[in-house]
């Protein structure tokens, strides 16, 4: 079938060579975000784990650290804004 169609209508890459480099593009986001998250204070990196990972709400997470709700709901938001000021840094050359 994919003889039958004009060669600027062909697909560039195979399925599997567009999955497998989705998949390395997909790693090495995680890998990025593992790497800040490990920067993080340990409060904040627990929460944001938490409740990310382990789907505990805000009120879950207050009792582990002896906190308020809206306390955990700021150190998530400051974690956040950690997060992403990293990884929207500019790369060291």
């Amino acid at each position: 079938m994919m003889a039958d169609l004009p060669d600027n209508d062909r697909p560039t890459m195979d399925l599997a060579s567009a999955l497998a480099a989705m998949s390395h593009e997909s790693r090495l986001q995680e890998q990025s975000l593992l790497q800040v998250l490990d920067h993080l204070p340990e409060r904040c990196r627990n929460v944001v784990l938490w409740h990310h990972r382990d789907q505990q709400n805000y009120e879950e997470i207050g009792v582990r650290l002896n906190l308020s709700p809206e306390a955990v709901r700021q150190l998530h938001r400051e974690a956040i804004a950690l997060v992403a000021r990293e990884l929207h840094q500019p790369s060291e050359p």
